[in-house]
């Protein structure tokens, strides 16, 4: 019989998703790898920035990210100021509904700006409208 040998849909559904799936992975890989390697910190790092630049950043306004930001202006950031400040950008994105990741990438921190990376491939599972 003739009618065995068509693959039924949901199995061709299915190898389309895993073939989706497996090409977004390798795209975000590839993203992933050409992003600047993270910046190193120990305690005695000082860091001062008059401003802060969002690279990565389309989902949220500048605006929003400068507020979320700005406790952390003008004045000297020990390792764990950096630390909470990246948190502090990832979680005004969570509360927007979005997990993203923010690091600090490899800069000149005796500039007056300091250059916070985004993330934001990591959809979350709030549904879209």
């Amino acid at each position: 019989t003739q009618a065995q040998t068509i693959p039924d849909a949901g199995a061709l559904m299915r190898q389309t998703e895993q073939a989706l799936r497996f090409d977004q992975m390798q795209r975000n890989a590839q993203r992933r790898e050409s992003l600047p390697p993270a910046m190193v910190f120990d305690d005695a790092t000082r860091v001062t920035a008059a401003r802060i630049k969002f690279v990565g950043a389309k989902r949220l306004s500048d605006d929003l990210l400068q507020t979320a930001a700005k406790p952390y202006l003008d004045r000297p950031l020990t390792q764990h100021d950096l630390q909470r400040l990246t948190e502090a950008i990832a979680d005004a994105y969570r509360q927007a509904g979005w997990l993203v990741q923010v690091y600090i990438p490899r800069q000149d921190l005796a500039t007056p700006e300091l250059t916070l990376q985004v993330i934001e491939s990591i959809p979350s599972s709030k549904p879209t409208r």
